[in-house]
């Protein structure tokens, strides 16, 4: 330990900053847009294009004779044609797409993050003299250098590109009925993506820490993989296309005080994979459907509106394919009304409305649910006896089919608009209500003496979610001789489960029904075990051996023991039930400041997994990046109660009763997030008027820049349960932007 904190035999006694080694503080990215537009009154168009360029925070071998550099470049192209071609017909045509090109290392900037994350600091330095790799272990899998993973891989080159395209025929049918009119679109869209692969594994050794030099000095170093300098070469492809058609009568007439409107729509969609792995994923995904609407509006003061959807889904029988999905709205301008004229210096507009609806669901389940997959080379017999037999496969069905059905929600939705002072601020409250019926689940009252291969499919489940949208904004607001306007808004949720098909449970505090869908279940912490006496006086615990430090579980049933009938709710899950933000902008002069604020309440995580665990993991006691709060755990010297950690162990043996999921590591992820902070200059119109300037900014802006939370161990925001998930980067970017 001396050693390793002086520092005089760095290969012996490394001590590395894998954080520092591996990535730079900061790296840079560019953009640059283009857009033209243009025409007559026959015919306009709109042309965009754009670049963008990001470059990596990782570092890279000096020494390396191919280019690792992670870099992504972007080219995004629009391109939109709109032409009369009588006085009654229109043609449109856009299209627009992207190509990138991406290099990256042999190994992910995700998975060498990961790996730094889980690889402690004295495990071995970075790299032997020699340009030689070092390890550990045998395996390429397990406690792998991450500065290797970065720099010593090889390279992979992926170039990808995008095309949307769309036409879109309107004829105007006035002639026939005035404000009636017919169109059709067609849409065209493919991706492709092809990689190159330039990799290698070299060899890498380990130190021999009990003969650690050599006779002339040299480090005696083992080699734990054999491997080679040499890059190989793979290559890898993917591509999809989709076909949609669509075709719309629409009218759109007023008579007077009435003002009505009606469509009716078929349209037919067909995705095809080019790299389907399986017969059935080779089969075009199809979807068809009758799409109808109609709206009635009265003075504007009173409104109703009708729509129905007739859709069709490939995954149901034929005498399931089809689901009717109707909904109705109603809305009232109370404001417009003449009893409400008195009120009008106070309150300028006030409207609510209610909607009722179905809406289907043909996802979930696996696909063709309604047929048996068959197994053409099943297991079979095998006939004879000693030296002399014969084997015979067989026939079996390996996956059964049910007359699945279109998922149903039904939503309904009462909302309240109003503007107040001079409508200047602006309001929006939506209480809504989806009662979800018919949820593709797998059967989970089946017992095992059925004797089923597989567990088929159902319409079984049933979900509640309830809540709320609120959203108020500001008109500029005069304050001095500044302009302010502010927006904010928030989401309140609660799932609910009210069927899962499961057995009913031999305690009610066991019962999923009635819970979150993304509830955490496990034991309940009530603190840690004092001293020996503690352990013999408590329930026995069956989750691994106990000493004084660990973890003490609750009794919920009383029997004396703690095992799988003490497992309940113990948290929320990592989706919050309130999501919010709120943003302001200040303009003085040419000059402005904007800011963004997001935040979230209600959601937890439950910390584990290699590297949160010291000494606990998957590989190997030694695979453990200690975070800096292991310092904040119990010990005889200090039994503190409310440690973060329990005492700790050396090895999986001994740490697995802390290990086992429970409330002692669920913790809160709320936080406050400025997302976005933005500083420009408006240059004034005519400054530049002579060089065809119409105007112009020059700005600065910050994404990701702070937030505040009570967990500090990582980013709350990042769904990781061990903080080995790449983080959120902090971007501050200069431009200007130019319209002539």
């Amino acid at each position: 330990m001396d050693s390793t904190v002086a520092g005089n035999q760095p290969y012996l006694y490394p001590n590395v900053d894998w954080m520092k080694t591996i990535f730079q503080k900061s790296s840079y990215n560019r953009r640059a847009n283009f857009n033209a537009r243009g025409g007559s009154d026959v015919a306009n168009y709109y042309v965009g294009l754009s670049y963008y360029e990001e470059n990596s925070l990782l570092k890279l071998d000096d020494l390396a004779d191919y280019n690792a550099d992670a870099k992504f470049r972007r080219i995004n192209f629009t391109s939109n044609v709109n032409m009369n071609w009588t006085k009654t017909t229109k043609f449109e045509l856009g299209v627009q797409g992207y190509v990138t090109n991406t290099n990256m290392p042999g190994t992910s900037p995700q998975e060498a993050f990961s790996r730094v994350m889980q690889t402690n600091p004295v495990l071995y330095p970075v790299m032997y003299p020699g340009n030689l790799l070092p390890a550990v272990n045998q395996s390429t899998d397990a406690q792998p250098n991450p500065y290797g993973l970065i720099t010593q891989r090889g390279y992979v080159n992926t170039a990808s590109n995008q095309l949307y395209s769309n036409a879109r025929l309107t004829q105007d049918l006035a002639g026939l009925l005035k404000g009636l009119s017919a169109t059709v679109l067609y849409s065209f869209d493919v991706w492709n993506s092809h990689s190159i692969s330039r990799t290698r594994n070299r060899s890498a050794y380990q130190i021999d820490r009990g003969n650690p030099y050599n006779a002339d000095g040299s480090l005696n170093l083992t080699i734990v993989q054999n491997g080679s300098d040499d890059l190989g070469y793979g290559t890898g492809s993917g591509a999809n296309r989709r076909n949609y058609l669509e075709g719309a009568i629409n009218y759109n007439n007023q008579f007077g005080k009435h003002a009505v409107t009606g469509m009716f729509l078929f349209n037919q969609r067909e995705d095809i994979s080019s790299n389907a792995g399986t017969l059935i994923e080779s089969i075009p995904f199809r979807l068809q459907g009758i799409v109808g609407r109609a709206t009635y509006a009265y003075d504007n003061k009173y409104f109703g509106e009708f729509n129905f959807g007739y859709n069709g889904s490939e995954n149901f029988a034929p005498e399931n394919r089809y689901g009717f999905f109707p909904s109705i709205g109603v809305g009232w301008v109370i404001s417009n009304e003449k009893f409400f004229e008195s009120l009008t210096e106070a309150i300028q507009f006030f409207k609510i409305r209610y909607s009722n609806g179905i809406v289907g669901s043909g996802s979930g389940g696996r696909r063709f649910g309604f047929l048996d997959i068959v197994n053409g080379s099943a297991a079979g017999y095998t006939f004879g006896l000693g030296s002399t037999t014969s084997g015979f496969g067989g026939t079996a069905i390996s996956e059964y089919g049910s007359m699945v059905r279109w998922s149903e929600m039904n939503k309904q939705n009462l909302g309240i608009e109003f503007k107040t002072l001079n409508n200047k601020i602006s309001a929006t409250v939506d209480l809504f209500s989806d009662n979800r019926t018919g949820i593709f689940l797998q059967r989970g009252v089946l017992m095992d003496y059925v004797g089923l291969i597989s567990v088929p499919y159902g319409n079984l489940g049933r979900m509640t979610n309830k809540g709320l949208d609120f959203t108020v904004e500001t008109t500029p607001i005069a304050i001095g001789k500044t302009y302010w306007d502010f927006r904010a808004n928030l989401t309140y949720n609660r799932d609910l489960i009210i069927e899962n098909d499961q057995p009913v449970q031999p305690f009610p505090y066991m019962e999923r029904r009635g819970q979150n869908a993304l509830a955490r279940y496990g034991y309940v912490a009530i603190g840690l075990f004092e001293d020996e006496a503690d352990i013999q006086n408590s329930p026995l615990q069956r989750t691994g051996a106990v000493r004084p430090g660990d973890i003490k579980y609750k009794d919920l049933n009383g029997d004396g023991l703690i095992d799988a009938n003490d497992i309940t709710r113990i948290g929320n899950g990592d989706v919050p039930n309130i999501i919010w933000g709120g943003s302001f902008n200040v303009t003085w002069k040419q000059f402005y400041i904007g800011a963004f604020f997001q935040g979230t309440s209600g959601a937890d995580r439950m910390l584990g997994g290699d590297g949160m665990i010291p000494f606990n993991n998957s590989t190997g006691a030694e695979r453990s990046n200690l975070f800096m709060a292991a310092t904040d755990r119990w010990t005889p010297e200090n039994p503190n109660q409310n440690a973060l950690y329990p005492r700790l162990g050396w090895g999986s043996v001994v740490n697995q009763n802390n290990a086992v999921g429970s409330s002692w590591w669920v913790k809160d992820m709320d936080f406050i997030r400025l997302k976005t902070f933005d500083l420009g200059y408006n240059v004034p119109k005519g400054t530049f008027s002579s060089l065809g300037l119409k105007n112009a900014r020059i700005y600065a802006q910050g994404v990701n820049l702070f937030y505040w939370s009570k967990f500090k161990l990582w980013d709350p925001e990042i769904n990781s349960n061990n903080g080995s998930s790449y983080p959120n980067i902090r971007t501050i970017s200069f431009g200007i932007q130019a319209n002539f």
